[in-house]
């Protein structure tokens, strides 16, 4: 074994031939050679072509959790992979695969619940303050102009709805009586074992709740009252919600038109 000149790092050898070499010409270590220099766009392809297929034993995770348990960054290299990560654009228009998204949710779940969040009990550093009429001003500025889409907050009002089901938090929407004493009738008539808000609550699909949903014969319906229609058209967001609804379940949709007493498939 043999010290590098340059950092003093130990550098051990196959034979002592190699170290007597090495000594002679007063080299270096790996690290300090490699020290300033890149690999050209060809050899980077090749490393990261020929770690594609490597997987890492279960066993050899375990050792390097263990040697890395405990340790901590030094200031001076939390710094430099700050500024390393300033401008990374290497994610920038691609997104996680629905396997990968999975197995980063597995490998979360149960680490940050109840006491093993590291602000569990605590009180955040920016509670009770006011951002700086300066940070308010930016921020109102990146927002000016921008509309979230229909879609968008289709998806905010799902999350939000999944979010109180989950806490336990009841959340009843509103409904007609008369459309409820309609699918009653209907039930009775067709034979039919369908649910409705006074019958075993209205049917959640995404973020929306369906009137009338018969899950043995995948059926959903309608009921529209007047507010429903524009110019004698049927509004442009009730259009989106039920294309949803058609997509998401693969049913029959049919529509109860109040004005007129006709029910259409659709």
């Amino acid at each position: 074994m043999r010290n590098c000149p340059k950092c003093n790092r130990e550098i051990s050898y196959k034979d002592k031939y190699n170290c007597i070499y090495a000594n002679s010409k007063n080299t270096n270590c790996m690290s300090c050679n490699a020290t300033g220099k890149t690999h050209n766009i060809e050899t980077i392809e090749k490393i990261r072509n020929k770690n594609k297929t490597k997987t890492v034993s279960q066993q050899t995770k375990d050792k390097l959790s263990k040697l890395n348990s405990g340790k901590k960054l030094p200031s001076e290299t939390k710094l430099k992979i700050k500024k390393s990560l300033i401008g990374n654009k290497r994610m920038l228009g691609k997104h996680h695969t629905i396997d990968t998204k999975q197995k980063i949710s597995n490998s979360l779940k149960g680490k940050m619940c109840g006491v093993k969040n590291p602000m569990f009990g605590k009180i955040g550093p920016n509670k009770g303050k006011r951002l700086s009429e300066e940070i308010r001003k930016k921020i109102a500025m990146s927002k000016t102009g921008k509309k979230a889409s229909l879609e968008t907050k289709r998806k905010f009002k799902e999350l939000y709805l999944k979010r109180k089901i989950k806490c336990g938090t009841l959340y009843f929407p509103s409904y007609n009586e008369t459309a409820c004493l309609y699918f009653d009738w209907l039930n009775k008539w067709m034979g039919w074992k369908g649910q409705f808000a006074t019958n075993g609550g209205e049917f959640m699909v995404g973020n929306y709740f369906v009137d009338y949903y018969e899950p043995f014969l995948n059926i959903v319906i309608e009921y529209d009252e007047k507010h429903h229609f524009k110019d004698g058209k049927l509004k442009e967001k009730d259009i989106i919600r039920m294309n949803f609804i058609k997509e998401s379940l693969q049913c029959k949709f049919f529509r109860y038109n109040e004005s007129n007493s006709i029910l259409q498939e659709y």
